[in-house]
């Protein structure tokens, strides 16, 4: 990717504002916990396309919608953006997202993507998700 192709996300704001018809479940799950559980409706309801489209807008509910949509359908045309926003998004939970979704992702290039964040400030967050991984690894043999 290059330096053109390198995208600041974000917009600062973390409240996402959700239609009526879609009720929280729990009145003490987060909208961003809540939006990235739509993941399994919204793998079907948009494109792959549409889904790094998504990450790209800078709106922190669509992004948090995809995240949970790229991370249930393995979207590996989805891991340059997920890591620049893990390495650039101005909020940190959008960061975290992005890298546990990095993970669930999984294959070659996700772990790499895995080991370079663990060159970044995300360090430690980065080498928690690599063990999951690792375990996850293990337990599926």
């Amino acid at each position: 990717m290059d330096n053109d192709e390198l995208i600041k996300f974000g917009n600062g704001h973390t409240s996402l504002n959700f239609p009526d018809s879609e009720e929280k479940s729990s009145p003490h799950i987060s909208s961003a916990d809540y939006a990235c559980s739509s993941g399994e409706r919204n793998a079907t309801k948009y494109s792959e396309d549409e889904l790094v489209e998504m990450l790209k807008s800078g709106d922190y509910e669509d992004i948090y919608r995809a995240l949970g949509a790229i991370g249930k359908r393995k979207l590996k045309k989805a891991l340059p953006y997920l890591k620049n926003i893990a390495l650039y998004d101005e909020d940190q939970s959008i960061q975290k997202e992005a890298i546990m979704t990095i993970r669930k992702i999984g294959g070659r290039k996700a772990f790499e993507i895995l080991r370079f964040l663990k060159t970044t400030e995300h360090a430690e967050f980065a080498q928690e998700m690599l063990d999951i991984k690792r375990s996850e690894d293990i337990d599926a043999s």
